[in-house]
């Protein structure tokens, strides 16, 4: 576990992208095939033989990146752009946020848990990434602005969380006004903190890194729907 604790999902991450540029040397046809191998037997590798730092990737939370690659490999099929123009999508976005609702907390950790979770999320991923690219985009909005301000806000919270609440709890202590403060102040200082940090901090060093390695600016491809 890192030290900034909201950390823990960026180790995983990397361990996909590791074992994702590793599956891009093998042919195209084989490349599904390695991938879901190299990390379905890396998480059973660590259940059966892992100690220390290794069990962290035994974690079944990893077979969600799978689940990612299925839809993604589904979408830029040529079947699916065949048929997604032409389908619906909000009623899978539906069943997904059902899911969620119908999910219980007492569902205690492990697979059961990830399926649990692990569906719903996989159907909303879906219709979005559906929508992305079979459908008119949407116009730029506050709530496009606020995602990509997401990762700085995921990445701060905690401190300016923790900080704040040093200062609320301490003058205006835990009740209904203490905690109203808290959690008004906590948002505001988080979108606003991660504004500043997104604009001069994460938006230039990605910019530099690209220029660096010689890499082109992320595009999305973007399918209209036919009228």
């Amino acid at each position: 576990m890192p030290v900034l604790f909201v950390g823990w999902t960026l180790n995983f991450e990397m361990a996909f992208y590791v074992c994702f540029a590793l599956s891009l040397l093998a042919p195209v046809r084989a490349r599904p095939l390695l991938l879901s191998v190299m990390i379905v037997g890396g998480m059973l590798a660590a259940m059966a033989f892992g100690n220390g730092v290794i069990t962290f990737y035994a974690n079944t939370l990893v077979l969600e990146f799978l689940a990612g690659c299925a839809i993604a490999w589904f979408l830029l099929s040529e079947t699916a752009k065949q048929i997604m123009p032409r389908v619906p999508v909000w009623p899978v976005a539906l069943l997904g946020i059902a899911g969620f609702a119908l999910t219980s907390e007492g569902v205690g950790d492990g697979l059961g848990r990830h399926i649990l979770y692990g569906v719903p999320a996989a159907l909303l991923v879906f219709a979005v990434a559906s929508h992305d690219l079979y459908r008119k985009p949407f116009a730029k909005s506050l709530l496009q602005a606020l995602g990509d301000r997401s990762y700085s806000a995921y990445l701060l919270h905690p401190i300016i969380l923790s900080i704040l609440a040093v200062f609320v709890f301490e003058y205006l202590g835990t009740g209904i006004l203490g905690v109203s403060v808290m959690l008004i102040g906590g948002v505001g200082l988080t979108l606003l903190v991660s504004d500043i940090t997104y604009k001069f901090l994460e938006l230039p060093a990605n910019k530099w890194l690209r220029a660096c390695f010689g890499i082109a600016g992320p595009s999305t491809p973007v399918t209209a729907r036919p009228d």
